[in-house]
């Protein structure tokens, strides 16, 4: 007999709610002071659908972008929605399974590009931080053709500032409330 118990790190935005108002502008974030919006970026799954980008759920509150997931396809899809491109106020990854996630290095490193000057704050389950470590260690020579060669990019504009975290309130700022939990499943093996 086999045990096998898998967590998962669910994470969950708490909103204040507020009445929504139409608008006939194509900016995601036109709609009225007080609204909040949820945008399906990608729905996609590991199976490669040309007609699907990969996970990615943008909830935009009171003209502020909160990210859940950057899965492959992110940046153009938050271009795609009128989305600022130098990146979200935050970004929660739910878990590290690669379609969640194959797109973070293009969210850190194009945000970065398009003058994002502040650290990005992600937030995420235990291993987050050894990944991002990885991806900007992977991109080191492109961060210093960046920083000091034609384009002078703001020096340390790439930084991620990363939060492993565990299931309670991971965020709260301005009204805003993030919170997670695990959940655990069990698989026998006979």
């Amino acid at each position: 007999m086999q045990l096998r118990i898998v967590i998962i790190l669910s994470v969950v935005l708490l909103l204040p709610s507020a009445p929504a108002r139409n608008s006939t502008s194509t900016s995601a974030l036109a709609p009225a002071a007080q609204s909040t919006l949820v945008i399906l970026l990608g729905t996609g799954t590991p199976y490669p659908d040309p007609s699907a980008s990969g996970p990615a759920t943008a909830v935009v509150v009171n003209g502020r972008v909160f990210l859940f997931d950057a899965g492959a396809g992110v940046m153009r899809r938050v271009r795609a929605a009128n989305l600022p491109i130098s990146g979200p106020e935050a970004l929660f990854i739910t878990h590290l399974h690669s379609d969640h996630t194959l797109g973070y290095a293009d969210l850190i490193l194009t945000s970065w590009v398009m003058r994002r000057r502040a650290p990005f704050p992600v937030f995420g389950p235990p291993g987050l931080q050894r990944m991002t470590n990885h991806l900007l260690a992977a991109y080191s020579e492109d961060i210093r053709i960046r920083t000091n060669g034609l384009e002078h990019e703001v020096p340390g504009g790439y930084r991620v500032g990363v939060h492993e975290i565990r299931a309670g309130v991971v965020y709260e700022k301005d009204g805003v409330r993030v919170k997670s939990w695990t959940t655990v499943s069990v698989d026998f093996k006979l």
